[in-house]
């Protein structure tokens, strides 16, 4: 079977993410109808199932593909992007005078934001969620969708490749939309099919 890990569309980058509950641009909401509309020209991918982050922009972003599918949306906080505390939601200008030193690279991997999570926990929390998710697919009779962050997919990309993931390495560059199948087999083991746009 396949997993669809999904980021989602574009939000104002004038703000830092995280947990922040920022809605989706303009081209943010095109970005998602486009989705929406590669997944029902496709129906022979079988999805049956769609878990979303519980986040605005990333609930935006896969509603219109759960309208046409006429699939509910699964919730789960568990696959929110990194929870950077109180500097979730600033201006970033904002942000970088209040609390200088505090993107992700900054941290040591047990230091954490300011009312926030540490690198570790946040790794600890994808790592986790992914090993949940691989136990459904043995239940799910087709395939599934994930809507969730940038920082997420860049955890999964070190899990799925046997990678040790680190805060401090730099990150590899996933745009919004980007698509990343996920082929898991009768075991439960999981491999990296492609990356790619709809």
């Amino acid at each position: 079977m396949q997993i669809f890990f999904i980021r989602h569309a574009q939000d104002d980058d004038n703000y830092i993410g995280g947990w922040s509950d920022i809605d989706l641009t303009d081209e943010g909401k095109k970005q998602a109808d486009i989705l929406a509309r590669y997944f029902a020209k496709n129906l022979s991918l079988n999805i049956k199932t769609i878990i979303t982050s519980d986040l605005r922009r990333a609930v935006n972003t896969i509603r219109p593909t759960a309208n046409v599918l006429h699939i509910p949306l699964i919730q789960d906080i568990e696959w929110r992007g990194l929870n950077n505390g109180k500097i979730s939601g600033m201006l970033s200008a904002e942000a970088k005078e209040k609390y200088p030193n505090t993107y992700l690279y900054d941290l040591d991997m047990d230091q954490h934001y300011p009312e926030g999570e540490s690198p570790r926990e946040f790794y600890n929390r994808v790592k986790d969620a992914f090993a949940k998710l691989l136990k459904l697919t043995n239940k799910n009779d087709g395939n599934i969708i994930v809507l969730t962050h940038g920082s997420n997919i860049n955890i999964l990309y070190s899990l799925l490749r046997g990678e040790v993931w680190d805060n401090k390495k730099k990150t590899r560059s996933i745009l919004a939309t980007s698509i990343i199948e996920v082929e898991v087999d009768m075991n439960g083991q999981a491999k990296l099919k492609r990356t790619f746009f709809c």
